[in-house]
């Protein structure tokens, strides 16, 4: 139920905002929607989702999961660590922080000359793109790979039996980071809000909720749905050169 209603509640605070801008232009914000889901289901993207499944589904369909699981449990967790996850797991609850990017997303009513005002309604407006283009998949792959809290069961990948696959709120913890890190020239600012996009991830595991591959796939689908806000940085160079005893492949990403 939870669930349904995050997905709802984000298109509908979507498009609240999208008929109170001042050119009252729906198509532009359907424009850019349609860019950004072009983008993320575009071939590159898709094999880095790929990818970061594959790494996720060993963790989960092995031992992996568990062992780290029961290492953090006895060996890291703590009362210190259990207040630092009240901390920041409010961050990863649409239901405070989907009416705080409208809010800022409509700063751009009040002004666009004003520069915080506008990093601020643009950082909204991400914000909000970011889940309607992750919202999906993330939702059909919590039940699709019908993986278990780790208080329930194993986290091997049972197909519809179970809804906890991925981390629904490691997902939207880590929205509001990386976007503020996308909007930042500032390399060391964009490090650190990467960092502070896993935190209601780890905050997950801490309590005991998800395993760690469900907390990964919730923190990437949440990177790759907030790099495809821009097609430029949906491009990531590969190269083939030789060497003395074969081949090796260069590969580089933009964050």
């Amino acid at each position: 139920m939870m669930n349904r209603f995050l997905l709802i509640y984000s298109i509908l605070l979507c498009s609240i905002y999208s008929y109170a801008t001042e050119s009252f232009d729906s198509s532009n914000i359907l424009d850019t929607i349609a860019r950004d889901y072009r983008n993320f289901y575009s071939s590159p993207v898709c094999w880095q989702f790929g990818a970061g499944m594959g790494i996720a589904g060993i963790f989960a369909n092995t031992t992996g999961d568990g062992k780290i699981q029961d290492w953090y449990q006895s060996d890291l967790r703590n009362s210190r660590t259990d207040n630092f996850a009240k901390y920041v797991k409010p961050f990863g609850n649409g239901r405070w922080t989907l009416p705080i990017y409208v809010g800022a997303a409509l700063l751009d009513l009040f002004s666009l000359e004003n520069e915080p005002l506008y990093l601020l309604s643009n950082w909204g407006k991400m914000s909000l793109r970011a889940i309607l283009v992750g919202a999906p998949p993330m939702l059909v792959l919590q039940k699709a790979l019908g993986a278990s809290r780790p208080y329930e069961a194993t986290s091997k990948w049972r197909p519809f039996a179970d809804n906890n696959a991925v981390s629904g709120h490691a997902f939207m913890g880590a929205i509001p980071f990386m976007t503020a890190a996308k909007l930042s020239d500032n390399n060391a600012l964009k490090s650190f809000f990467y960092i502070c996009s896993s935190l209601t991830a780890i905050s997950r595991i801490n309590d005991h909720k998800h395993y760690f591959s469900q907390s990964l796939l919730g923190w990437w689908i949440a990177f790759l749905s907030v790099r495809s806000l821009n097609s430029k940085e949906n491009r990531n160079n590969f190269a083939l050169s030789p060497a003395a005893d074969g081949f090796i492949i260069h590969f580089s990403m933009t964050f």
